[in-house]
């Protein structure tokens, strides 16, 4: 998948809690087999590429636990390997450099890095800027993972106000491949006309990917100043998030950008 004009439609894979020190947690079979089921979902509804994320490991932790990791890591291996469309990773609101290093050993074709540039105030802490440890991660280990950098990342708010463009011009200046832009909350979008003056702002090749809020009734708003959607919570059977990726609402998203 290349940074091009075409907007590209991107699925969540969201894993089912994997955290087992908390209640409700599935087997490690269980949710395996719920995510390849989204998986196939999004590969016949013509998705261009997945994200695979720890979505349910509720309350996130700065810190991920090692139970966590190594359950993450194991099923994202198995789906790296069935996969016919490229994989992301996304460790929900971690500080650290685990999702470049599981990247690059698993051969992933991106991240999704929530704090690149930003210190970020969360409920579970304080999110603080990544790129230093990414990109000296890349570096050092000569790898290939593209970072798909959040700005203004939902479900947070900044330490410090810092004009969206100006964040956005660091982030592409200390190496972030695609800059991931949402609404405030899962399931909200940006403003479409603030997107579109963004980009009349913004370098060409400057890749650009809308994080939330995309639906059948609005792609059409984004699709032609955007480079890709990141599409979750609806295409989702029954709008439920619990619920399994609807085959037949990828193909609706994927109709609208064709």
């Amino acid at each position: 998948m290349e940074a091009v004009k075409r907007c590209q439609l991107i699925g969540m894979i969201h894993l089912k809690r994997i955290n087992q020190p908390y209640n409700n947690a599935e087997s490690l079979e269980e949710v395996y087999q719920f995510a390849l089921k989204d998986l196939r979902a999004l590969e016949e509804g013509g998705a261009d590429a997945a994200i695979v994320e720890n979505f349910f490991d509720l309350p996130y932790s700065l810190e991920i636990d090692l139970e966590t990791l190594i359950a993450f890591v194991s099923i994202f291996t198995r789906l790296r390997e069935t996969a016919t469309i490229p994989l992301g990773i996304n460790l929900q609101q971690t500080k650290n450099n685990e999702e470049i290093i599981i990247g690059n050993l698993l051969k992933a074709y991106f991240i999704r890095s929530e704090a690149y540039v930003e210190y970020r105030v969360t409920s579970s802490g304080m999110l603080t800027p990544q790129n230093d440890k990414i990109e000296q991660y890349r570096f050092n280990s000569k790898s290939n993972v593209k970072v798909f950098a959040d700005i203004n990342v939902k479900h947070s708010y900044p330490l410090i106000d810092v004009p969206i463009l100006d964040h956005i011009s660091n982030a592409i200046e200390l190496g972030a491949d695609s800059i991931v832009l949402t609404g405030g909350k899962t399931g909200s979008s940006p403003q479409p006309a603030e997107i579109l003056e963004l980009s009349r702002q913004l370098p060409e090749d400057v890749s650009i990917l809308i994080g939330s809020g995309i639906k059948v009734n609005n792609i059409s708003a984004f699709k032609d100043v955007v480079n890709g959607v990141i599409v979750g919570s609806s295409i989702k059977e029954n709008n439920d998030l619990n619920c399994h990726v609807d085959v037949e609402k990828v193909k609706q998203l994927k109709a609208e950008l064709v």
